[in-house]
């Protein structure tokens, strides 16, 4: 039987996904502060920084994912995709606005937790991150 657990090699996590959990993957572009656009594989219990930093994306991360920074700070270009995440909590609320390029569709990646609605959708990242963790 296949498990979701990460095995990391090197440097790059490598899953093993279960035939059903594999029939859940969602595809989404992600582009960088450059313009590079990447192609990201997200599985149910994926946070969308493990997902972006799977794919090769360089994304600092300085918290490590528990929102104490806006190091991980993205940009979803399509207002209905942003309408249907869950609502921000305060504490990364806080963290945002300490982010540069800040948007009204701006997250901290390390709080986006895979669903459905992603499939698709685009999402940037700044040219720029502050860290002031």
């Amino acid at each position: 039987i296949a498990s979701t657990r990460p095995r990391r090699v090197g440097k790059i996590k490598h899953y093993f996904h279960s035939s059903t959990t594999k029939n859940q993957e969602i595809k989404f572009v992600v582009e960088d502060g450059e313009g590079e656009e990447f192609k990201i594989s997200m599985w149910p219990g994926d946070k969308l920084h493990d997902a972006i930093l799977d794919a090769g994306m360089e994304l600092e991360c300085a918290c490590d994912g528990e929102a104490m920074c806006s190091t991980c700070h993205c940009i979803f270009e399509s207002q209905d995709v942003f309408d249907q995440l869950p609502p921000a909590e305060e504490e990364e609320e806080d963290m945002l606005d300490l982010a540069l390029e800040l948007t009204d569709t701006s997250r901290l990646s390390c709080q986006i937790s895979y669903q459905k609605e992603l499939d698709g959708c685009r999402i940037r990242l700044p040219k720029e991150t502050s860290n002031y963790y």
